[in-house]
């Protein structure tokens, strides 16, 4: 609560790094800084206010008035589209109300960072959430903190989220049964999918402590009875796949196997030449980028 102050005093107001306004009951501007103008740009005396802030539609001068008490909106909007924070305290003189005191900080480039940042944590979810890998960020005592959207299919997760679990309730290992950092290697974890091996890599995060954990699961090639072969999986996806390899095989076209690095490109041509009727010929694998490519061509 502030007493009504004589309008000789409010040059005071001009050295004050934020916007102050003084406004009568009527809603007329009787003071504005030089700070106050610089925000809200031209502001005249004895003018109304309405229109200089977002929130003159509902304008909380009755709650103030009513209750004595002053009043804080945070991220409210000017005339020239600045965000501002701003704070309004009642004014009397005689005990009679006479008007409010507005204070308001221009805090645009703060609105703005934080917008940046929100835009940059959801570009950074849109890509996690493209890599076929799981990505598991770990604390250091292997809880994880945070997870693409793949993360729970690949590991065949029972848990609604798997946020705040630790790595071996979801794959069995600690953070000591992993490979050296740096280093991918294929092992075996146990998921409600079974035991199945996947490939890790472990990486120290550059920032805080922790590690981040990619992994994906490796289908298995086996020689069974009679020489034959069989693949063994449990990914629901890749079962259809193998669905798709069982059809294609039996014609004489050209088929086309593209994936990340490591995802089984190889052991799907080899099974398929395997279920072909060329199965009894030989299996020639060739590194086409070894090869020129107008030899290629030919």
């Amino acid at each position: 609560m502030f007493k009504f102050i004589n309008k000789v005093d409010f040059k005071t107001f001009d050295e004050i790094f934020d916007g102050v306004l003084v406004i009568d009951k009527n809603r007329r501007i009787v003071f504005a800084n030089k700070k106050a103008k610089e925000i809200l740009g031209e502001v005249k005396e004895g003018e109304s206010c309405r229109g200089l802030f977002s929130i003159c539609e509902h304008c909380p001068m009755e709650l103030v008035e009513d209750s004595e008490q002053g009043v804080q909106v945070y991220d409210v909007l000017t005339k020239r589209k600045n965000h501002v924070c701003l704070s309004m305290s009642p004014l009397f003189e005689g005990g009679e109300f006479t008007g409010v005191l507005e204070v308001f900080r221009d805090v645009s480039k703060v609105i703005h960072y934080m917008e940046e940042v929100k835009r940059q944590k959801e570009f950074v979810e849109v890509v996690l959430d493209s890599i076929v890998e799981a990505v598991l960020v770990l604390d250091e005592k292997g809880n994880v903190i945070n997870h693409n959207g793949n993360a729970s299919k690949v590991l065949c997760s029972r848990f609604e989220s798997i946020t705040g679990k630790n790595l071996k309730e979801i794959t069995s290992l600690s953070l000591e049964d992993l490979p050296p950092e740096g280093e991918r290697a294929d092992i075996y974890i146990e998921t409600p999918c079974g035991r199945q091996k996947a490939s890790v890599l472990l990486s120290k995060l550059k920032q805080g402590k922790g590690w981040v954990l990619s992994l994906y699961i490796v289908p298995e090639i086996f020689a069974g009875e009679g020489n034959k072969l069989k693949i063994v999986t449990k990914s629901p996806k890749f079962l259809k796949v193998l669905e798709k390899v069982k059809t294609i095989s039996e014609m004489n076209v050209n088929v086309l196997i593209t994936g990340e690095t490591g995802t089984g490109k190889s052991l799907l041509a080899r099974y398929i030449h395997y279920l072909s009727p060329r199965r009894d010929k030989p299996f020639v694998k060739i590194n086409c980028g070894a090869i020129p490519e107008n030899l290629l061509e030919a």
